[in-house]
């Protein structure tokens, strides 16, 4: 019964606890009217409270929010708590520069944070598990890629990874449940459609055991995923040096290691450097693994500006600020941690702080700001003013040229005052005012630190 097997699986992964409370993402559809449906049979038996959030993505016109009041009626009549989040998704994804997909999954769990709740359920299912696997294998992800979506990750829980869609629509036939239908999972020029609509179904017309099979595999591999992160631990803390300017790995760790250790290794440093491993791939990696077996002095380039050397007993990591030459302007890019000096002798500080929040000292000190970085679109960068420059205040935007003016720095000054962009959006004039847009709340995952020293 499928009832009894998903109140297994939430207890052996140990996805909900008593008293916890529990948000459901439900868009109407099958997978999530049947999540809904299992919750809400077992919140008493397994002593949680149960609420409903509901995000409007702002794309598909009336047919959306048919959803949404469909979604907000069973909620009503099964007395369960519902919260509806609009969203625009396509402006969303132009702001930060992402997939339409990107910006709305993103989007979706900021919503679904926004409760507060001890979990967070989404209703990916086994086909789900298959479909991310192939994707990350056609796309050639790493092994990590591999482990496609786990059980649990932090707050966010899948109670029905278990379960086929084949499944799930036969409880909601069983169980007389009706569920809305989202046109665009039938686009195929969507990739993930295009899997889960053309392969998939070849691939167990193939196998009927495709897609468990598919699952299986990713199971194992997050099993193994875990026990290579635990040797990657080791290895880290035995061979890693880290100080303020450069990460360090001692060259004999070539002669020592597996090469799937060394990989992982190298990754994790390019992470401490940049912050991020969007535009990393694995041919990056592996050339730097090949670095370690070449001669001191050897050095490649990496994204966001890192430098990998060579250098006698270690390879060095190296994140430095680089000087752009952008029509006359000196242009510092923000590419890690670490000072930035102006041509003009003042210098910049940053530093990067994961710290949440609510425990993160934000008292108002006129030259140190704290900004979201996960909102900057572009790149961070320190420069003098452009045409078309901008800041968004409470209530709108309002020109650079105008804040200077208000601000009362002389025009014979305004050129030479350097302050911090994302691309033509203002994030900080030092001294004078920081853009609303980009300062952190309770959603802030990753804090950008900038502090401001005169000369």
């Amino acid at each position: 019964m499928i009832i009894k097997r998903v109140e297994h699986f939430i207890e052996k992964y140990s996805m909900i606890m008593p008293h916890d409370h529990v948000v459901c993402g439900v868009s109407g559809g099958a997978d999530s009217m049947c999540l809904l449906f299992l919750l809400y049979k077992l919140r008493e038996k397994l002593d949680f409270e149960l609420s409903v959030v509901h995000v409007e993505h702002g794309i598909r016109g009336e047919a959306s929010k048919e959803d949404a009041r469909y979604v907000e009626r069973i909620c009503s009549e099964m007395g369960v708590s519902f919260k509806m989040v609009e969203i625009d998704a396509p402006e969303l994804a132009r702001i930060h520069g992402e997939t339409l997909e990107e910006a709305a999954r993103n989007a979706r769990y900021k919503a679904f944070d926004s409760v507060g709740a001890d979990k967070i359920a989404v209703a990916h299912h086994a086909g789900d598990v298959a479909e991310t696997l192939l994707f990350n294998l056609f796309r050639g992800s790493s092994i990590n890629g591999m482990g496609s979506i786990a059980p649990v990750r932090g707050k966010v829980i899948r109670p029905l990874l278990q379960l086929t869609k084949t499944e799930i629509i036969e409880f909601c036939k069983s169980e007389n449940i009706e569920y809305r239908t989202d046109a665009t999972n039938f686009d195929n020029e969507i990739a993930r459609n295009s899997i889960r609509n053309q392969i998939l179904p070849l691939a167990c017309e193939i196998n009927k055991g495709a897609l468990s099979h598919l699952a299986s595999v990713a199971e194992d591999m997050r099993e193994w995923n875990d026990y290579i992160a635990s040797q990657v631990d080791i290895a880290e803390e035995k061979y890693c040096i880290l100080d303020k300017e450069k990460v360090y790995i001692k060259a004999e760790i070539a002669d020592k290691e597996k090469n799937v250790i060394i990989s992982e290794v190298v990754r994790r440093c390019i992470e401490k450097c940049s912050h991020k491993l969007k535009d990393i791939t694995k041919r990056h990696v592996m050339n730097c693994v090949e670095l370690l077996g070449k001669q001191s002095g050897r050095e490649i380039r990496l994204p966001y500006g890192i430098t990998v050397r060579r250098s006698f007993d270690r390879l060095e990591f190296i994140s430095k600020p680089l000087i752009e030459e952008n029509k006359g302007d000196a242009e510092l890019v923000i590419v890690g941690a670490g000072n930035y000096k102006t041509p003009v002798g003042d210098t910049f500080v940053v530093d990067f702080d994961d710290t949440k929040f609510s425990t993160i000292n934000i008292a108002p000190i006129r030259y140190t700001k704290w900004f979201d970085y996960d909102k900057i679109c572009k790149n961070a960068v320190i420069r003098t003013r452009r045409p078309g420059d901008y800041m968004t205040i409470k209530g709108g935007r309002k020109k650079l040229k105008d804040i200077l003016i208000e601000a009362k720095i002389p025009a014979d000054k305004r050129d030479s005052v350097y302050i911090l962009a994302d691309g033509s959006h203002i994030m900080w004039v030092p001294g004078v005012r920081m853009s609303e847009y980009y300062k952190i709340d309770s959603n802030t995952a990753k804090i950008l630190k900038v502090k401001k020293e005169e000369k």
